[in-house]
């Protein structure tokens, strides 16, 4: 499950590191930035099996926080298909 947890991480990683290449406004940034390193804490206490509930929190929550960024942020996903005209 933790090798599961650490591609899903890997992933989150590089799709807020392409989208910080064109800075976001408000707080998509924070959430951007403040996400994937949240993933990995948990990731690393979820691996050493100590403190499985504050490891799993954090994944659980920079995973939410970046989710939450993406899918209100319109230019992240630059073909339209999940905008509403």
């Amino acid at each position: 499950m933790v090798l599961i947890k650490t591609g899903l991480t890997a992933i989150t990683f590089a799709a807020c590191h392409w989208r910080l290449a064109r800075p976001p406004r408000s707080w998509r940034a924070a959430a951007y930035v403040v996400g994937p390193p949240l993933m990995v804490i948990g990731v690393i206490m979820l691996g050493s099996l100590r403190g499985l509930g504050l490891g799993a929190l954090g994944f659980y929550l920079g995973l939410l926080s970046v989710l939450a960024a993406a899918l209100t942020d319109e230019e992240f996903f630059p073909s339209g298909r999940l905008r509403r005209d």
